[in-house]
């Protein structure tokens, strides 16, 4: 009898362990965390993405427009006007974050009295820009949730008047097609708000005038300091 109890009592055992393994199922395979990459300190610079409009004042100076007058193929040289004079802007604008940048676009207008007029060697030269237009890329170089350091540049549109005169007076009231390149830094106040600062150069080619078998050609250029604020929705 012994031997009998023995092998029921293996029996049951078995299929206890049976019953245990099917109610268990199959062990669940083993998966390690998908490693991520730690957040950049200061932050990612998403603070600085979305819609905004702004504003900014600033002023403008130091280029040069090297006046000539042609007559019969001869060059008289005039003086070299550098216009200046203040100027403010209101904008909207868009930014996105795409990859590591901050890339993004804004369209401004800038109204402002940037002149300049001089007389040498016997000509008297006047240039004048106003109601400037621009459309602005700007790509980030430094970004954290409080600061963003970025360049920009794009298409630029300003009025231009532009007069010059030795016996006979030649003039152009035009829009002068141009661009301009800069960079700038905006610094974070608060959700909505922030600060910005940006040096930006303008360029508007050359635009000839002529007229009495005379020429000459107004080449606008100007460096522009601006300081301003932003508020994003």
């Amino acid at each position: 009898m012994a031997p009998l109890r023995a092998l029921r009592l293996l029996t049951v055992l078995f299929c206890i362990a049976a019953g245990a393994a099917h109610a268990t199922g199959p062990a669940a395979e083993r998966t390690d965390p998908v490693p991520t990459a730690p957040p950049p300190p200061g932050g990612d610079g998403s603070r600085f993405t979305g819609l905004y409009v702004g504003a900014s004042v600033g002023y403008a100076c130091c280029g040069a427009d090297q006046v000539g007058i042609r007559y019969k193929e001869v060059l008289a040289r005039g003086p070299e006007l550098q216009i200046k004079g203040s100027l403010a802007s209101a904008r909207l604008g868009w930014r996105t974050r795409v990859n590591e940048q901050i890339l993004g676009v804004e369209l401004e207008a800038e109204f402002g009295d940037i002149a300049d007029r001089r007389t040498e060697k016997g000509i008297t030269a006047h240039s004048r820009i106003t109601n400037i237009v621009t459309l602005k890329g700007i790509a980030s170089i430094h970004a954290t949730d409080n600061m963003l350091v970025y360049l920009t540049a794009g298409p630029a549109s300003g009025r231009s008047h532009y007069e010059v005169s030795n016996f006979i007076s030649l003039a152009r009231i035009a829009r002068f097609p141009g661009y301009l390149v800069g960079v700038g830094v905006e610094l974070a106040r608060d959700s909505d708000w922030s600060l910005r600062g940006e040096y930006l150069v303008y360029e508007f080619g050359r635009n000839r005038v002529e007229g009495a078998g005379r020429s000459s050609e107004a080449t606008p250029t100007f460096h522009a300091l601006r300081v301003g604020i932003n508020y994003a929705f």
